[in-house]
């Protein structure tokens, strides 16, 4: 019985390369707007303000400020 707790457990077994759990690696980060509006419509809307305010703000009409927020998250889920 003594010789049986003697010996030790087998290794655990080697972790998998990170490709394997991590499945396909991120895309790169999206490279900021090269139009002047989009990239302050995106500015304004990370600091947490509403299209009303983005628009108001940038003296630019809600709906166009909409579409900018909506073609920046349309981009993000085609990645």
């Amino acid at each position: 019985l003594d010789t049986l707790l003697a010996v030790e457990p087998p290794p655990p077994p080697a972790p998998a390369p990170a490709s394997e759990t991590n499945g396909p690696a991120p895309p790169p980060p999206a490279s900021p707007p090269h139009d002047p509006l989009a990239r302050a419509v995106y500015e304004l809307a990370d600091l947490g303000e509403d299209p009303v305010t983005i628009a108001r703000r940038l003296d630019e009409q809600v709906g166009k400020v909409e579409l900018i927020l909506a073609l920046r998250g349309s981009a993000a889920a085609d990645r």
